[in-house]
């Protein structure tokens, strides 16, 4: 990461103060968006002279976002809010990084969402950060499902890095997400798409999904096209 630059959306909030420390630990350049820079200026001790950048930008001010990203190899998304109103900053705010980031040619770009985001929580706060997961990283554009999967449980030697699987959402025990025990829980209950990305815990019995989610290899289904 040493020289390159790496737009930090948020990157004074509470996460990003720890993403922007360890990008400066690795000698990165460091531009950090949000919409009061100033905020953010007691990163500036954290690099070298000229290391950091503060730029002021709005999610909710596409053109801002776009001004924010120019020239910058990577972007992170950390941007996020407890008030106000949220879909515009989680979701069409998650959405106005990503289209700027992608007509900017970025190189790479990480959204941050949040522990218990969940569509279908009763929190605004969780909900809205759950539905900005259901978007393209790369451009933004929704990925909600509009029909119903036809599905199978999966086999074991079919579990590798990446396949994409759908998990119940509705029963989790000691931290790993089950099937459902019962057929009318299948059916009214809701179901999450995921990767895999560890199959180290084969051996436990789950997997783990995109999201660090621990899924039992009874809830793992993949799609029957």
């Amino acid at each position: 990461m040493k020289d390159r630059l790496v737009t930090l959306v948020g990157g004074g909030g509470f996460i990003g103060r720890y993403v922007a420390q360890a990008l400066l630990a690795a000698g990165a350049r460091v531009r950090v968006a949000q919409p009061d820079p100033r905020e953010a200026w007691f990163l500036k001790p954290l690099g070298g002279l000229g290391q950091t950048q503060f730029v002021a930008a709005d999610v909710t001010k596409p053109d801002t976002v776009a001004r924010a990203v120019k020239g910058a190899q990577h972007v992170v998304n950390l941007a996020g809010s407890f008030s106000g109103d949220l879909k515009r900053i989680h979701v069409d705010g998650a959405r106005a990084v990503a289209e700027a980031a992608r007509a900017s040619g970025v190189e790479s770009l990480v959204h941050f969402s949040a522990i218990g985001a969940d569509v279908d929580s009763p929190s605004r706060y969780a909900s809205t950060k759950g539905e900005a997961e259901f978007m393209k990283v790369r451009d933004g554009k929704n990925y909600w499902t509009r029909h119903y999967w036809q599905t199978r449980i999966a086999s074991q030697n079919e579990l590798r890095l990446g396949l994409v699987v759908i998990a119940f959402n509705d029963h989790r025990r000691h931290d790993v997400y089950g099937a459902p025990e019962k057929k009318d829980r299948a059916r009214g209950g809701s179901w999450f798409m995921a990767k895999i990305t560890d199959t180290s815990d084969l051996y436990k019995g789950y997997v783990t999904v995109s999201g660090n989610y621990k899924v039992s290899l009874q809830n793992l289904r993949v799609i029957v096209y």
